[in-house]
């Protein structure tokens, strides 16, 4: 009898854990500077799509989809004189219950990247439903390195996201689009320094039709550092049903008697 109620306990966890898969095929859409790229060992061994703060595109494109970037009330979106890219992704649908994980790595060119921005949003109906990024590339949630009221911080992931980000210099070089990432001597290397923030945020965020967007953007004339964003995976996580005691009976029954045979031997 313990052996057949030991089973039923190991049994009921391994029908619990959840089964984790790639999200259903979605493709994506570049505003301004980025591609795909073949897999970069110090990003990823597979391919990734990436974009960077070179392309032109104007905080306002962010407007329609009320992105609000910063925790003060009024002050809304990306603020004027800071361009870069934008990366979409094509509708996709969520059961209920299934969690969606986002992957991706903030990078800049070169340290004290005071002004580049990163961000990653879910997207329902074309409208902002949770912020899953939002950060410089060395991790830090607000722009210039001077004491600031806390409401100038950035909107941070929510409490229905499960968020965590790694931050941390690059040890070795590598190029996106022509530009070199990683040690590049002595002033403002990234050996050293902070240059790269690694994040995964998971949202559970009810069964519908959503889109993920992402930004990569910068202060223009604030110096000579390029920031980029690459989404490097996008999966989902359904939790397994779990059967019915009367299910687990059937299931267990024979190999509970097995057991208990060969403790009889």
């Amino acid at each position: 009898m313990k052996a057949m109620a030991m089973f039923f306990l190991v049994g009921a966890i391994i029908l619990t854990i959840p089964q984790r898969a790639p999200a259903s095929p979605i493709s994506f859409s570049v505003d301004g500077t980025g591609a795909q790229s073949p897999g970069i060992p110090a990003i990823s061994n597979s391919p990734f799509w990436w974009i960077d703060s070179r392309g032109g595109v104007t905080g306002a494109a962010g407007a329609p989809f009320g992105f609000d970037l910063f925790q003060a009330p009024g002050i809304n979106g990306i603020p004027d004189g800071w361009t870069g890219s934008l990366l979409t992704s094509s509708a996709f649908t969520l059961g209920d219950g299934e969690t969606l994980n986002v992957a991706l790595t903030l990078l800049s060119t070169m340290s004290d990247n005071w002004y580049g921005l990163g961000f990653a949003v879910l997207l329902e109906d074309s409208t902002v439903t949770a912020i899953l990024a939002s950060s410089r590339p060395d991790g830090i949630g607000h722009f210039g390195d001077l004491v600031h009221p806390p409401d100038a911080d950035f909107n941070k992931p929510g409490s229905d996201v499960a968020f965590k980000a790694t931050s941390g210099p690059i040890s070795s070089n590598f190029q996106l689009g022509g530009r070199t990432y990683g040690p590049s001597g002595f002033f403002g290397s990234c050996e050293f320094h902070v240059c790269e923030t690694s994040i995964l945020s998971s949202t559970t965020p009810g069964a519908g039709t959503y889109q993920l967007l992402f930004g990569s953007f910068d202060l223009v004339g604030a110096g000579p550092a390029v920031n980029a964003l690459a989404v490097t995976d996008v999966s989902t996580t359904v939790p397994k049903t779990v059967p019915q005691p009367a299910t687990l009976l059937l299931l267990g029954l024979p190999i509970a008697m097995h057991f208990v045979r060969r403790r009889r031997v």
